[in-house]
């Protein structure tokens, strides 16, 4: 299989080293990324970051790639979604560097289990006006939410479903008036940040209201249910979408209702 592998960093799922047919797509050269992670602060071993094959910083995927880059078998991405400031052009230029058939593996950070707990969901408008905009840098809106409502379970940042610990916020709002303080105007560089927030339902509902709307032609084919901090979504090409539009609506009230049921159920034992 050829596999398409975005944002490995410093641990490739399918790292050639290993024999796998991966092409490499990350933010930063290998020089960089090993630069950046040399510190022993971060713990990682930065050999295993492998040579990037395209550097990634704008634009849509497929372009970025060229034409001599395409009919992937299958494109992993661990804990990008997230990253991404057009979630709707990510998805629609990874599918399009993929033969027919072929899909988009994800492994995507549970809300619930994880520092974007008091965020609450990602609903389709913000995601529609992301990619309305062509946002390609995340807005002030993005850096203040991350920072005013950030929080640990037990000091971690990242928990599992049966973690205990009390839940504290992370930085206080002198930390947020500093940001808006020292906020450059200029578009400049990327910053990084968690701008989309989900649970399972919560993200198979995105896709498919977005596939409803005529923003993306996909559809969620399998989900399962998180694993420590993280879910696992498989994406195919085609909406996959019911005939009427009473049908849509009541898949979408049963996500909707599932969602809103997976963020309740954590409040029950989060100071636990």
């Amino acid at each position: 299989m050829r596999i398409l592998e975005i944002g490995p960093s410093y641990a490739p799922l399918a790292p050639r080293s290993e024999g796998w047919n991966a092409c490499v797509v990350d933010h930063a050269t290998r020089e960089e990324l090993v630069e950046k992670y040399r510190d022993p602060v971060h713990g990682v071993d930065v050999s295993r970051i492998e040579d990037v094959d395209v550097v990634w910083r704008n634009g849509p995927l497929d372009e970025a790639l060229g034409p001599e880059r395409q009919g992937f078998d299958v494109c992993l991405a661990s804990h990008v979604i997230e990253h991404t400031p057009d979630l709707v052009g990510f998805v629609g230029g990874v599918l399009r560097t993929l033969v027919p058939g072929g899909w988009l593996s994800l492994a995507v950070p549970d809300l619930r289990y994880c520092f974007d707990l008091l965020r609450g969901p990602t609903r389709v408008g913000e995601v529609v006006d992301a990619h309305v905009r062509h946002a390609s840098r995340h807005g002030i809106a993005t850096f203040v939410d991350q920072r005013a409502y950030a929080v640990r379970k037990g000091g971690r940042i990242a928990w599992s479903a049966a973690d205990g610990g009390t839940v504290e916020l992370m930085e206080s709002l002198a930390d947020v008036e500093s940001l808006l303080a020292s906020r450059d105007d200029d578009d400049g560089e990327y910053v990084d940040a968690h701008v989309w927030r989900f649970t399972p339902a919560s993200f198979e509902l995105l896709v498919l209201e977005l596939s409803a709307l005529g923003m993306l032609d996909a559809h969620v084919e399998s989900i399962h249910a998180s694993v420590g901090c993280e879910f696992f979504v498989r994406i195919r090409a085609g909406s996959g979408l019911p005939a009427t539009v009473e049908q849509i609506d009541a898949i979408r009230l049963a996500l909707l209702e599932r969602s809103v049921r997976e963020v309740g159920a954590v409040w029950a034992t989060v100071g636990a």
